[in-house]
């Protein structure tokens, strides 16, 4: 247990009360976020001198209040994204991504589309989602797009490992399948599901996901796959910086 080996390293040196203060900081955590702190101890992508600069910076904090130990962790996470080895193969292939609409909705509120702000209204945006989805072809949908990013965040992708050119190669784009294949937690069972398929530029590094990507998103394991909800058939998947809709390879589509 790599945080254990580090607590019992600073008591052999003379700092039992910050031994025994971030020790009680990672109870306090553990207590709702069992999975996410077990990632972190366990994902041997994330360095020792990573664990141990986060159980310094838990040193400053309430250890005993959960939402501030929680803050402190997560926002340590944010800090150390897309560090994981460089995934090379990810890196030249065709990614697939799948996302909840109303996460794109909420990216595409907040760009610029041409000259043309979208409006704020959460209407307005769907109204505009809905028209891209009408397109009948992947020129259409990105003329409407405009090169704007398809997402604030890092991106989670996958790729089919005998199939580079096609992510959706043999994996039914029913909702269903997605997200058990996934392995995804929806904000909602009635959530619609938008998929599509693109490539990264050259100064775009694919990453193998480490639990510092994942955040509290506790439905990861370490390994650089996809967990299923059920069955063992997870695909390589990779995390990068946004791409704009100019990287697009295949047609924005709604899950069946």
């Amino acid at each position: 247990m790599p945080f254990a080996t580090i607590l019992t390293r600073w008591r052999g040196q003379g700092r039992g009360q910050d031994s025994d203060r971030a020790e009680q900081a990672l109870r306090t955590f553990e207590a709702k976020n069992a999975q996410v702190l077990l990632n972190l101890d366990e994902d041997r992508y994330v360095s020792q001198r990573l664990r141990e600069e986060l159980l310094q910076l838990l040193l400053g904090v309430a250890v005993n209040v959960a939402d501030v130990v929680e803050g402190c962790v997560f926002n340590f996470c944010r800090a150390h994204q897309r560090l994981g080895k460089v995934n090379t193969t990810g890196q030249n292939a065709v990614l697939g991504h799948v996302v909840e609409r109303g996460k794109t909705e909420s990216t595409l509120r907040s760009v610029k589309l041409g000259k043309t702000p979208l409006t704020r209204k959460t209407g307005t945006t769907g109204l505009f989602v809905d028209r891209i989805l009408r397109e009948r072809d992947l020129v259409g949908q990105q003329s409407l797009l405009g090169n704007c990013d398809l997402s604030k965040w890092i991106m989670w992708s996958f790729y089919q490992a005998r199939k580079l050119d096609d992510p959706f190669y043999k994996l039914p784009r029913e909702k269903s399948e997605l997200v058990r294949r996934l392995g995804l937690r929806l904000s909602k069972p009635d959530v619609e599901l938008l998929l599509w398929q693109h490539k990264l530029e050259p100064h775009q590094t694919a990453h193998k996901p480490t639990a510092l990507d994942a955040e509290s998103f506790d439905y990861y394991r370490p390994g650089g796959k996809t967990r299923p909800l059920s069955g063992t058939d997870g695909l390589p998947e990779v995390v990068h910086q946004p791409v704009s809709s100019n990287q697009l390879a295949g047609m924005i589509e709604v899950a069946s």
